[in-house]
């Protein structure tokens, strides 16, 4: 299946971005197999831009927060980076594509899971 998004991702002709955030966490989990040139070799590839944190989207991570926290509690350690990767989809018609879905139910119908990509968008 992780073979297949790859390829479904580099395919894919529309935006892709990927949060500065997410990029961390996906090259600190490859780098003890995979060199830096490596992976950047991948995001070339993909034609992924890998999109940085700046002071919109920090705005748009605490109000993620703040519509998180109604009904919930807020484990800041546990859950600020899905904000700050949720900040990325902040307005429809961005969607976030994540395994994790679950985590971000707060974007409501613009999460999609791999499976999702492939069933709404071909």
């Amino acid at each position: 299946m992780k073979s297949d998004f790859r390829y479904w991702l580099q395919k894919y002709r529309g935006v892709k971005k990927l949060p500065v955030v997410a990029f961390v966490e996906f090259a600190a989990l490859l780098q003890p197999k995979r060199s830096m040139a490596q992976i950047m070799g991948f995001i070339r590839a993909a034609g992924l831009y890998i999109e940085d944190l700046g002071l919109d989207l920090g705005h748009r991570a605490v109000a993620s927060i703040g519509f998180a926290q109604e009904g919930e509690v807020f484990d800041w350690v546990k859950d600020w980076r899905d904000h700050v990767i949720a900040s990325h989809a902040h307005t429809a018609p961005v969607i976030l594509v994540t395994d994790n879905v679950e985590d971000f139910g707060f974007l409501g119908n613009r999460v999609y899971s791999v499976q999702d990509c492939y069933d709404r968008l071909g």
